[in-house]
C-alpha cells in the first residue's frame, strides 16, 4: 500500500471558521439563564481516493426493477458468505494494491443551538439543566474501524464534494440532554452528594452489507450501502418497522440515514470532608 498526498499540488492544511453568539441571564430568584447558538464550518479535510483503482468500471449490479445499480471494477466472486473482487482484475498496477490519494476536498458543517437554567437553592441544594439540537454535514468519510479501505467512497465515479458521500456526517449527534443536581452540608463533614443524568442520540450509520461483502469490487468490504429491496424474503417485515428504511424503498441507501439507539447514563456521586484536628485542616 501507497500514500500520496496531493498528487495535484493542491494540498493545504483543514480550516475551521466560528461563529458563537451566547446570551446569559441572572435573574433575581437566583436562576441562570444561557442561550448558546453557534455555527462551525471546516474545509480543506482531507478525501481519500483508490489511485490504482481501474479508470473505467468493467459493469454494473442489476438491482431493483430498472434494472440499473452501482458500478462494478472487476470481477466479483463469490466465497460462503464474502463477495470480492478477484485478485487484480480491480487494479490498473498489479504490483500494488490500495494507493491512497489525499486531496483537500472535503468540507463540513456545525450547527448547534442550546439552552441551560442552573438553580441555586437555599440549604446548598441546586440544580441545572441543559438541551442542545445539532447538526453536521460533511462529505469526509470517515472509519471506525481504522480500515483505510472504508474511507473510500461506494460511487467512485462521483464529482468531488458531492454525490453519494455528501450528507449527514459520521459525527453527527442532534440531540443532547442533562440534568444535575447537587446538595452540600454546612457542617464539620461538608457532605457533599449529587447525580447527573444525560442522554444523547445514537450515532448514525448507513444500512448495508455484511463486513466482506464487496459489492462493487472498489476492494472495500465495509463501505458498500444496500440496495433496499422489499421483493426480498424477509424485507416486507423489517421495512415498517425502520423508518429510516420505508422511504428508501427501491433504491440504494443514502449515506448515514438510519440512527442507533440512543444512550442513557445514570451517575451518582458523594464526597466526604474530614476534619483532622491535629493538623488543623480537612481531607
Amino acid at each position: 500500500r501507497l500514500a500520496l498526498f496531493s498528487p495535484d499540488g493542491d494540498y493545504r492544511d483543514p480550516r475551521t471558521t466560528k461563529l458563537d453568539l451566547g446570551i446569559k441571564r441572572v435573574l433575581a430568584t437566583g436562576l441562570t439563564v444561557r442561550l448558546t447558538g453557534r455555527y462551525h464550518h471546516t474545509d480543506f479535510l482531507l478525501r481519500r481516493t483508490d489511485l490504482n483503482l481501474l479508470s473505467t468500471p468493467t459493469g454494473s449490479t442489476h438491482e431493483g426493477s430498472s434494472g440499473s445499480g452501482r458500478l462494478v471494477y472487476g470481477t466479483l466472486v463469490q466465497s460462503g458468505g464474502l463477495v470480492v473482487a478477484s485478485p487484480l482484475s480491480n487494479r490498473r498496477l498489479n504490483s500494488y494494491d490500495l494507493v491512497s490519494g489525499f486531496s483537500s476536498t472535503s468540507a463540513q458543517d456545525f450547527y448547534e443551538a442550546d439552552a441551560s437554567v442552573t438553580r441555586q437553592l437555599g440549604r446548598g441544594i441546586s440544580f441545572s439543566a441543559a438541551y442542545s439540537y445539532s447538526q453536521t454535514r460533511d462529505n469526509w468519510l470517515q472509519s471506525w474501524s481504522g480500515d483505510p479501505a472504508e474511507e473510500l467512497t461506494p460511487f467512485p465515479s462521483d464529482p468531488i464534494g458531492a454525490g453519494w458521500a455528501k450528507g449527514v456526517s459520521d459525527f453527527d449527534v442532534p440531540h443532547r440532554l442533562l440534568f444535575t443536581a447537587s446538595w452540600q452540608s454546612r457542617g464539620r463533614l461538608n457532605l457533599n452528594l449529587a447525580g447527573r443524568y444525560r442522554y444523547q442520540s445514537g450515532l448514525p450509520f448507513t444500512p448495508g452489507f455484511q463486513s466482506g461483502v464487496d459489492a462493487n469490487g472498489d476492494g472495500s468490504g465495509r463501505n458498500d450501502p444496500a440496495f433496499v429491496d422489499a421483493s426480498i424474503p424477509g424485507m416486507p417485515a423489517v421495512v415498517p418497522q425502520h423508518d429510516c428504511l420505508s422511504g428508501q424503498v427501491g433504491k440504494i441507501a443514502e449515506r448515514n440515514s438510519c440512527r442507533m439507539a440512543g444512550r442513557h447514563a445514570l451517575d451518582l456521586g458523594g464526597s466526604m470532608a474530614l476534619p483532622l484536628s491535629s493538623i488543623g485542616r480537612r481531607i
